[in-house]
């Protein structure tokens, strides 16, 4: 006895939960009457992701792991694919393949870098999307087989209303938790004096970076000047008149602005973010005067996260680069006079710091060059900063209608809004409870900040917990 169970919405072509059935139970009351009642639980194939672990070389067997950990970089929802597809999909070992999983790859969500050693591939898959804004899922085909798939939330806030106005909001109930920390300090490899701190203020709605940064890697015959005296940021900079030369900076953050000293000698520069489409901007000036701290670049309105910028000199001319600006819009910490401090402990991170303090290779003292190893402290201060952001979180019991059915108009994942007070509030439908009893089919719905749902606080306390324990294990 056994078998699965498939949860399907009316006007909704796919299932939206499929799983194995874990328990089956009879009960009967001769003082109810009646026949009793046959109860089926069970859990979602996503369980599958959750038994598996993250080798750091999945190509062989436990007792041949070679290396300390796998080092993964890329767009976030190729990252989870590739790390589905070695432990548990078409790429795994014989022993650890899933031959029933099909694994759809993805280049969705914000250039993300990652290590893992033995962690749970659920675990870090969930961390990855929080701190992506995006959301993954494993669910059963027609055809009998398990499809992994990532996406994005679709924004439906102008065509899915709940409130007053299409009168389809029967109760609610909204709530609001303060953030944990302002800062959140990302400790790394390296011991005692020489272990690598990189602080993470969340509340700021701007940081500068200056040029002299030890997290900005750059690559060619870029020269260090400093006491200018010529109103630059930090009154230093770096420079080059060699084509090719780049710099990268990884950040945490919602944008990032780009500042040099502009003069009549400056030729072009080209800038992306996130290995994005190039744009080309110049530092040249007309007359003889030159302007410190021009700003010749701004990307706003990125999601909150980790994100890479590269620069790069387009012309055998002088690039005068002075400094970055770090936006963090919209990050909502300082109306809530929170001024707390939490360590991220993320030892595994392959990052010490040098007696003159720029961050080396703990095994062999070179310096860190790897943009890729630098933006692994910006992801792990993105997971650690979503577990201490503010939250909002409403639940809402809506009455299904013609213009607006759960299913049909709207899912998991979508950006809806709700009218509430006279306002409006949109934002993504984390967890939705179906019921189907005497009284009929009931739907309640969980809309919030990433991490909102109705899971109880103190389960989601002792999940992190467990999950820190296990890294330190790993690490023996």
């Amino acid at each position: 006895m056994g078998g699965g169970i498939i949860v399907r919405v009316s006007g909704q072509p796919d299932p939206i939960l499929s799983g194995p059935v874990t328990e089956i139970s009879r009960t009967w009351d001769a003082g109810e009457g009646g026949q009793g009642s046959i109860t089926f639980s069970g859990v979602s194939d996503e369980t599958l992701l959750w038994r598996r672990l993250t080798y750091p070389l999945p190509s062989a067997e436990v007792t041949a792991q070679t290396i300390a950990q796998m080092s993964l970089y890329g767009p976030a929802g190729h990252v989870c694919t590739q790390l589905v597809t070695l432990n548990a999909g078409p790429g795994a070992i014989d022993t650890r393949r899933f031959e029933e999983l099909d694994v759809e790859d993805s280049l969705i969500g914000p250039y993300t870098a990652i290590t893992t050693r033995f962690d749970v591939l659920g675990e870090r898959l969930a961390a990855i999307a929080q701190a992506a804004g995006i959301g993954w899922s494993v669910k059963q085909t027609d055809e009998g087989r398990l499809r992994y798939t990532v996406w994005e939330p679709e924004d439906r806030s102008a065509t899915v209303l709940f409130g007053n106005t299409n009168a389809n909001l029967q109760s609610f109930n909204y709530t609001l938790t303060a953030p944990t920390t302002e800062t959140v300090i990302v400790g790394c490899g390296g011991e005692g004096k020489n272990r690598w701190f990189q602080p993470f203020p969340i509340s700021a709605a701007s940081t500068w970076v200056n040029d002299n940064d030890p997290g900005i890697i750059y690559a060619g015959s870029w020269t260090y000047a400093t006491e200018r005296d010529e109103g630059e940021f930090g009154d230093d900079v770096h420079l080059t008149e060699t084509l090719g030369d780049h710099a990268e900076y990884s950040f945490l953050g919602t944008g990032i602005r780009v500042y040099v000293t502009a003069a009549n000698n400056r030729g072009l520069m080209r800038v992306s973010v996130d290995g994005g489409p190039n744009t080309t901007v110049t530092g040249y000036v007309p007359g003889d005067d030159r302007v410190p701290q021009a700003m010749v670049f701004e990307r706003a309105g990125l999601a909150y996260g980790p994100h890479t910028i590269t620069i790069v000199n387009a012309e055998a001319k002088f690039l005068v680069f002075d400094a970055f600006e770090v936006l963090n819009e919209d990050v909502p910490t300082a109306a809530w006079r929170n001024r707390g401090e939490v360590l991220a402990d993320r030892s595994d991170i392959p990052i010490a710091r040098s007696p003159t303090g720029y961050p080396i290779d703990p095994d062999d003292s070179t310096l860190v060059t790897d943009a890729a190893v630098l933006n692994q402290v910006a992801q792990a201060a993105s997971e650690a900063i979503n577990e201490a952001l503010p939250t909002s979180q409403l639940v809402i019991a809506p009455i299904d209608t013609e213009i607006v059915a759960f299913g049909t108009h709207y899912t998991i994942g979508d950006v809806v809004s709700v009218e509430i007070d006279g306002q409006t509030i949109s934002d993504v439908v984390r967890e939705v409870r179906l019921t189907d009893s005497d009284q009929g089919q009931a739907v309640e719905i969980t809309i919030g900040s990433s991490g909102s749902t109705a899971t109880p606080g103190i389960y989601r306390q002792v999940q992190r917990i467990w999950t820190s324990v296990r890294k330190i294990e790993a690490r023996r």
